[in-house]
């Protein structure tokens, strides 16, 4: 991770990722993203559970959050280059 606004913080019961320093809203619809998320979404994606029954009772346009909108939200910046990680054609 070279993206200096991505931040670790390990805590006893595992790591919290800080993508930027404060949350920002975005429309995935149209571009620009948040540069952070996209990067930290980039890194985190090797270790994303394959199934999510649900985040919880978060709402999405009214309608409660399940497994296929779970996976939707989770996967939302999968097809935007990130910016922070190397091309598959350098030697790093």
């Amino acid at each position: 991770n070279s993206d200096e606004g991505i931040i670790f913080h390990p805590y006893t019961g595992g790591v919290m990722v800080q993508a930027g320093e404060v949350p920002e809203f975005c429309d995935i619809s149209r571009n620009p993203y948040p540069k952070h998320y996209v990067n930290a979404n980039a890194l985190l994606k090797p270790a994303r559970a394959p199934m999510i029954a649900s985040f919880g009772f978060t709402s999405n346009n009214g309608k409660i959050q399940d497994s296929q909108t779970s996976k939707g939200w989770q996967s939302r910046f999968d097809d935007v280059i990130p910016t922070d990680l190397p091309s598959k054609d350098s030697e790093d």
